[in-house]
């Protein structure tokens, strides 16, 4: 019984200790791309959007969720 007990508390150290390594490593900068004399084309729209609440969160008070 004792063993499963430490088997399980040492797990989750590991687990826990890898989702901290990860999170606190400092991560090499992207390479630069170079942008100069790059445009968007007359006319060119920003939008931004943001619906992963609604389809992949679980709220089934919306019109999707009949889709689902």
């Amino acid at each position: 019984m004792y063993f499963v007990f430490f088997a399980v508390v040492i797990l989750a150290a590991v687990i826990a200790g890898a989702a901290l390594y990860g999170s606190l490593r400092i991560h090499p900068p992207s390479k630069k791309l170079p942008v100069q004399g790059q445009e968007f084309p007359a006319g060119f729209l920003w939008a931004t959007g943001e619906d992963a609440y609604q389809h992949e969160g679980g709220n089934l008070n919306n019109d999707w969720a009949r889709w689902s």
